[in-house]
């Protein structure tokens, strides 16, 4: 009996040591040093990912052994959340890149109105054609397909819910989706399953 169950535990371990996707060290990172599409998740992880078909982007600032061998590759994703007194409004900003691209891919998420966030609260994400837009969340997806040029998309219909918002110790987490055009072509492109989970910073 004794014998059976240590060539079991010698097949469980090989096994395990022949995934392809085995992580190590932190269970949210793969062997190659690239990050899972993470599951949402509102502890402040500094995470924000989506899906656009069956593509995923994924931006982090967790140390791998892909990001610490790129220049700023522990500053890919930054984000503010801050009371603008003298102003009046309050500024929510995300600026994010996909860890596979860097600098070469890139979401921005803005949010500048008159009004707190507030948890649990859902926003409209679109497109700021005058005052009375004024509150929309704002969103802009660019990708360099080459050196000289630059696809820009705006968001234009969608929806961005904030799951959490602990000011104290200072953490925002939500989902978002939306639909965004180039304007140049008019191509449009849909992101959905957005998820962020950021410990944000008060001050420029």
């Amino acid at each position: 009996m004794k014998r059976i169950i240590c060539v079991f535990l010698v097949l469980a371990v090989v096994s395990c040591t022949s995934d392809d996707n085995k992580t190590i060290g932190d269970e949210r990172i793969g062997r190659d040093g690239w990050m899972f599409f993470p599951a949402i998740t509102t502890v402040g992880m500094d995470v924000l990912a989506f899906k656009m078909d069956a593509y995923e982007f994924v931006s982090h600032n967790l140390p791998t052994s892909v990001s610490e061998s790129i220049p700023d590759g522990k500053f890919l994703l930054t984000s503010l959340y801050k009371h603008n007194v003298l102003a009046r409004s309050y500024e929510f900003r995300v600026s994010s890149h996909n860890q596979k691209m860097q600098r070469a891919e890139r979401l921005q998420i803005d949010y500048l109105g008159p009004n707190p966030l507030q948890e649990g609260g859902k926003y409209k994400i679109g497109e700021l054609k005058s005052k009375e837009d004024i509150g929309l969340v704002t969103v802009v997806f660019q990708n360099y397909r080459a050196a000289v040029e630059r696809v820009y998309y705006s968001a234009i219909e969608g929806e961005m819910e904030v799951l959490k918002l602990d000011t104290v110790a200072k953490v925002i987490s939500g989902t978002f989706h939306f639909s965004a055009v180039m304007k140049t072509t008019n191509d449009t492109i849909k992101i959905k399953d957005g998820r962020f989970d950021l410990s944000y910073s008060d001050h420029y």
